[in-house]
């Protein structure tokens, strides 16, 4: 009997097991495709080789393109829910020229690999680039076409969910430690707004005045020149009798890049002065602001937030707000902020 069973023939999910391949596919006289995972990397290669009779040739006429596991893992759920099916029958029916599944990598987009249809089965697989020599490109682009039909690309994507879980497994543990980890050093929740405020008091070439100031209800607005009153005492009358708060307005100019709040996402801090930067630096006589953009303000200005915090980023802009006050405290300190409820650049 165990004679039998050592002399027994693998079948072919055992040998393409061994050969470490999720799956692979084979054309009569052409190319073929061995799908293998590279978790270490957080890859999957698909390995196109061509046939050949020439001794010579055998192996050199191939390439791979690693595709990252998290778009793959996104193309496996379309195959198994057959998301993917009803998009290349689409592109079947109306001959289209580009596949929707097209991943591109590598250097001015060199490797590329896609699903589409095919001629003679349910899917094209098609991959293209260059055969590597002692990890360099060498030759001209090789195009690869693998016909494969609906039942090989299920095979494909369960074998890659059975094998990947632990991966992921293990990602998500890691995650959620760094994540804990992060949380036992705070003593609250707001990390990036305290950090925020606190810019200024890490800059040594600002005086003791500047960082105090960076903690003071925003007094050049109660003089602004559309003689707002900023005093916060009234808009927390305003909000007690359940009535809109008073809106100021004033204008300031940005100090650094836009932050998304931990605890209150879609709120963006920052901090700001009344008046130009000189050289990059706050002048002399300025005060700093510690200022909230509220998710509503962030929501009215649409597309042109995504411009403002890009050149946020780069230079100081000036913003023109109406706003409301009020007070934080963050990792034992107190805050003044402002919180602007309309926003214009």
């Amino acid at each position: 009997m165990s004679q039998n069973v050592e002399e027994r023939k693998k079948c072919n999910r055992e040998l393409a097991a061994e050969d470490g391949c999720l799956n692979s596919a084979f054309t009569l006289n052409k190319w073929f495709v061995k799908v293998r995972p590279c978790y270490g990397i957080g890859k999957v290669c698909f390995s196109f080789v061509l046939k050949t009779q020439k001794a010579e040739e055998k192996g050199k006429i191939s390439f791979d393109v690693y595709m990252d596991m998290d778009e793959f893992d996104n193309w496996c759920d379309d195959i198994l829910d057959r998301t993917m099916a009803k998009q290349i029958a689409l592109e079947r029916k109306n001959s289209a020229d580009k596949p929707f599944y097209t991943f591109t990598t590598g250097e001015n987009g060199s490797y590329k690999m896609s699903f589409g249809f095919s001629t003679v089965s349910d899917v094209n697989i098609c991959g293209k680039g260059k055969h590597k020599e002692s990890g360099k490109p060498v030759g001209n682009y090789l195009t690869a076409n693998v016909p494969v039909n609906y039942s090989w690309l299920r095979t494909l994507a369960k074998y890659y969910r059975r094998t990947s879980a632990a991966w992921f497994a293990k990602i998500s543990d890691i995650i959620l430690s760094a994540s804990q980890k992060k949380a036992n050093s705070l003593n609250d929740n707001y990390s990036d707004e305290s950090n925020t405020f606190d810019h200024m008091d890490a800059q040594e070439s600002q005086t003791e005045e500047k960082e105090s100031a960076a903690r003071e209800v925003p007094k050049e607005a109660e003089t602004s020149r559309n003689g707002a009153n900023t005093q916060s005492q009234k808009a927390d009358e305003s909000s007690s009798n359940n009535s809109e708060p008073v809106l100021k307005k004033t204008t300031l100019y940005t100090i650094g890049a836009f932050k998304e709040r931990t605890s209150h996402r879609g709120d963006y801090s920052l901090q700001a002065t009344e008046k130009p930067l000189v050289n990059g630096k706050v002048a002399d006589n300025a005060h700093v602001y510690n200022v909230v953009v509220k998710h509503d303000a962030v929501k009215q200005i649409g597309n042109a937030w995504i411009d403002l915090a890009e050149s946020a980023k780069k230079n100081s802009v000036k913003i023109l707000i109406r706003y409301t006050t009020g007070a934080e405290e963050i990792k034992g300190k107190s805050y003044n902020v402002v919180y602007a409820q309309e926003l214009s650049f």
